[in-house]
């Protein structure tokens, strides 16, 4: 399943680990709720990984 982690670059709530391989993404100027601070910012991720996995890989 395709994962993308988006987290607030002010968010105080850091998670300890990281979850092996899945990218993190980090939004400037948000803290914990991203999506509603930064929400240009997080839909251009959330396009970003859409669009990549809608192109086939060569």
């Amino acid at each position: 399943m395709p994962t993308l982690a988006i987290w607030g670059d002010r968010d105080p709530y850091w998670p300890d680990a990281a979850v092996p391989g899945v990218p993190v993404a980090l939004v400037h100027g948000a803290g914990h709720h991203a999506y509603r601070e930064q929400p240009d910012q997080v839909a251009a991720l959330i396009v970003e990984l859409a669009r990549s996995l809608a192109t086939p890989p060569e």
